[in-house]
């Protein structure tokens, strides 16, 4: 859940990079809610069988849209690709699973042009907190 927050609080950043344990999170709970708000809708009758939707699903995706995809523009960034490649999916079938594969590629080392490695900043936050 803390990964959740932490895309929704940067759905601005367009510039820096995230891990994917962060991008991966942020999905598996994005599903989460979007399955709770469709159970929700077919509970109270508000599911449009046409449209495939209904009024929480509809609400949740357009709350959810800026924040998924920039996290999915710095997951872009932390392969060291452009988040311009994000617009692959609106490419028919094959778009989506082409960005899917390339969230699931680890992260370039160091800093790239898109800043320093998110990993490396936990790790060295991390190591900082420890007190003896």
């Amino acid at each position: 859940m803390k990964w959740y927050l932490e895309a929704l609080r940067r759905y601005l950043d367009f510039k820096s990079r995230s891990t994917r344990t962060e991008f991966w999170m942020f999905t598996l709970f994005n599903l989460l809610f979007y399955i709770a708000a469709a159970i929700l809708d077919i509970t109270l009758g508000l599911w449009d069988q046409e449209f495939g939707v209904g009024l929480f699903t509809g609400l949740y995706g357009v709350f959810i849209l800026l924040p998924n995809v920039s996290v999915a523009v710095r997951r872009l960034h932390d392969v060291g690709l452009t988040g311009w490649l994000y617009l692959l999916v609106f490419v028919p079938i094959a778009g989506p699973f082409i960005i899917l594969g390339i969230a699931c590629v680890a992260g370039k080392p160091g800093t790239n042009k898109y800043g320093p490695n998110p990993k490396e900043v936990q790790q060295e936050e991390d190591e900082g907190s420890i007190s003896v």
